[in-house]
């Protein structure tokens, strides 16, 4: 059995995303400036394969290389109400 590094298994997820399945298919229609896009981020400093949370532009980056990368719109709580920073997530829950 192969094991697989965590930033494999995140790319693999983040790919996933991208496979049209009716399964999935929901009736709510997202605005589309939250839809997953490709963009820019012009950063040097966020290194390919580090998901980046911007919790008061509610987006979500993850980084692939030369500054691109896969923005997501997330719901981080309300605006302003958390700090810059490095952080580690240390528990997951439903």
């Amino acid at each position: 059995m192969q094991n697989f590094t965590r930033r494999e298994l995140i790319c693999a997820g983040a790919m996933g995303c991208f496979l049209p399945t009716t399964a999935w298919a929901h009736k709510v229609k997202l605005p589309e400036r939250f839809e997953p896009q490709l963009v820019n981020t012009r950063r040097g400093d966020w290194v390919k394969g580090d998901v980046h949370v911007v919790p008061d532009d509610f987006f979500l980056y993850f980084m692939l290389e030369d500054g691109m990368a896969i923005r997501y719109g997330v719901g981080v709580g309300r605006k302003g109400l958390y700090e810059p920073g490095e952080f580690t997530v240390a528990r997951k829950a439903k």
